[in-house]
């Protein structure tokens, strides 16, 4: 699964600006998520013995890198021109460190608690 993430992350980088620049940088962030959601979802609820699906799973993880992409382009947009800098590495850590973080936590409260 990490080798189909991983070839669905470089293959999509590259086209990340022209997926910005036609959806615009809210629907670009906020259709990611929806995407991830619906990822993560769909591995909570899926019973496979050969494991097909998770593989188009693992595919998907390229929203999260599409994510990325249109939060430092928004902080970009947002941010004053001489806090730029500051503003990408707020929107950072938001992303990876809280948001990654955070949910790994809850994610283990909530597996002992309803297993």
């Amino acid at each position: 699964m990490s080798n189909a993430a991983t070839f669905s992350c470089v293959l999509v980088l590259p086209f990340a600006k022209y997926i910005m620049d036609h959806l615009g940088i809210m629907n670009t962030f906020c259709l990611s998520l929806f995407i991830w959601c619906g990822r993560i979802s769909a591995y909570g609820l899926t019973y496979s013995s050969p494991p097909y699906p998770f593989l188009v799973y693992g595919a998907m993880e390229f929203t999260m890198q599409i994510n990325f992409v249109a939060i430092i382009a928004y902080s970009s947009v947002i941010a004053p021109q001489y806090l730029i800098a500051t503003a990408i590495s707020i929107g950072s850590v938001m992303c990876w460190i809280l948001g990654m973080g955070v949910g790994s936590l809850l994610a283990g409260v909530l597996v002992e608690a309803f297993s």
